[in-house]
């Protein structure tokens, strides 16, 4: 097996440590969306950016721009509601 330069080890560590850190964020946005009073509101600015990008091209353009709509709301409202894990979901169908 082929030894790996400085590099290559340092591209392989930031590649970990971004998934890392997206594990962390989408573990805050379920625990957020799993909250009864849990709102967008709720997470930490990082957790909020990413979901705010993920979800950019689906929000209105005003909105985006907290012209005409607030994101916060947007989110809450149309995006908040897919990360609730599905043992909620089961629970609260029964």
């Amino acid at each position: 097996m082929k030894k790996l330069n400085k590099t290559e080890e340092k591209k392989i560590r930031a590649i970990s440590n971004l998934y890392r850190r997206e594990d962390m964020i989408l573990k805050e946005i379920e625990a957020v969306a799993n909250d009864s009073d849990g709102t967008t509101l709720n997470l930490s600015p990082n957790a909020f950016d990413y979901l705010f990008d993920l979800h950019l091209s689906d929000m209105p353009y005003g909105t985006q721009k907290a012209r005409d709509g607030d994101p916060y709301e947007w989110l809450d409202k149309h995006v908040l509601a897919d990360y609730r894990s599905s043992t909620r979901e089961v629970s609260e169908d029964k």
